[in-house]
């Protein structure tokens, strides 16, 4: 229903900034150069500001989960998520969609049940419907890593690719954020939803 996303969730109040963002995140520290990292969060930032979408994308071992990391502490303690979580999936971890809006509905799952929601009772498309409907309204931050595992890992069917993009056309629109991590740039199915942002730091480890 999409009068879910209207539920309240935006309204989140004041929270821990901490609280908020994944602790996979928050073990990670930059150790290289300031400068090289601001340079990269600001890049992120600016592409941010015209698309929903990004994809930051380098060479194994190049920062792109610290970078990641150091942005989402920096989104959440400056109050961009307002209130809402930032969200940290491995592509690693999925094996398909259902994996993926697993992940998602693990950190959701308490607030849509405060709402009458129940997230383990729903089907893979009405999952994936919630999402998406979230995703056009509600300011979280999504981080995607090793997202070239999507392909690397098997082949994906014709309507598992359309259901995807699917899901990333609805953060074209609206409120959540996607940021997306990939040694390359990207499989095919991206196209121009991401803004694209090359990451060649040598000093920031992963």
């Amino acid at each position: 229903d999409a009068g879910i996303a209207d539920a309240g969730i935006t309204d989140a109040g004041i929270a821990d900034a901490w609280q908020l963002v994944d602790e996979t995140l928050l073990r990670l520290r930059p150790v290289g150069s300031l400068l090289d990292c601001q340079q990269a969060l600001s890049a992120i930032d600016a592409a941010f500001q015209s698309q929903p979408l990004v994809l930051l994308h380098g060479e194994d071992g190049a920062g792109k989960t610290v970078t990641a990391g150091e942005y989402a502490r920096r989104e959440a303690l400056a109050g961009h998520t307002q209130g809402q979580p930032v969200i940290y999936t491995s592509w690693l971890s999925c094996w398909n969609l259902t994996d993926l809006l697993e992940s998602f509905g693990q950190v959701y799952e308490q607030s849509l049940m405060e709402r009458q929601v129940e997230w383990q009772g729903l089907e893979d498309f009405q999952r994936r419907k919630l999402v998406q409907d979230l995703a056009k309204k509600v300011p979280f931050l999504w981080i995607w890593d090793d997202f070239e595992a999507l392909e690397e890992r098997r082949a994906w069917k014709r309507e598992e690719k359309t259901a995807l993009q699917e899901l990333l056309g609805a953060f074209s629109v609206g409120g959540g954020r996607l940021l997306i991590l990939s040694r390359g740039e990207g499989p095919a199915l991206l196209g121009q939803l991401a803004a694209r942002v090359p990451l060649r730091l040598t000093r920031l480890a992963r």
